[in-house]
């Protein structure tokens, strides 16, 4: 597994802790600082681009925003999530009161097309060496659309929609986003209607 977590010189509260909780359980770690305030889509973009696309067959790629946090065990949880669920695209957190249903919560995860569902504060792709350029192709034929160049996450979230594919997202999340006061990007989202860290 390798992970990228993307970060701004005015973003780094939480960043050291981050790299404590996954550092060692990654072969390597990479940390996207945009130095020249370019913005979320332009750091996100080239953090999937480098890791996805050299990413080996099967290889699980973590890719997270500066704020978030995880569990001592987090590493152990997701195993067992990818054995249960098998899939190539996970969210990690989440906070759609509508997916935290009864059955989902005690079988750890939901599996779907998720509109206004997808977010990136902690994701794992596998094989999705494709996903950079398709991603590029889609903002193309959709730059009309403001809205999927404000995040990546809308873009990303656009593009499974429309193509119909699906993704799983833990329930309990396996993230929480701690950064919810305070978010220089004006992406004030909230945190996990259900993290595991609170049980």
């Amino acid at each position: 597994m390798k992970a990228g977590i993307i970060t701004t010189p005015k973003r780094q509260k939480y960043l050291p802790h981050m790299i404590n909780q996954i550092a060692p359980f990654v072969d390597s770690l990479h940390i996207y600082n945009d130095l020249e305030k370019q913005g979320q889509p332009y750091n996100m973009r080239r953090c999937m681009r480098e890791l996805l696309t050299t990413a080996k067959k099967d290889e699980q790629v973590l890719i997270m925003c500066d704020d978030g946090e995880t569990v001592n065990g987090w590493y152990d949880y997701l195993q067992a999530l990818l054995k249960a669920a098998p899939s190539e695209i996970y969210c990690l957190f989440n906070r759609k009161r509508h997916l935290f249903k009864e059955e989902n919560i005690k079988k750890g995860y939901t599996k779907g097309v998720f509109k206004g569902a997808f977010y990136d504060v902690a994701t794992v792709y596998i094989n999705q060496q494709h996903l950079p350029d398709a991603l590029d192709q889609f903002e193309k034929e959709n730059a009309d659309n403001p809205k999927l160049i404000n995040h990546y996450d809308n873009l990303t979230e656009a593009y499974l929609v429309a193509q119909n594919i699906e993704w799983v997202v833990s329930t309990p999340t396996l993230f929480e986003h701690v950064g919810v006061n305070n978010s220089t990007l004006g992406h004030n989202i909230g945190g996990s209607f259900n993290f595991i860290g609170n049980r």
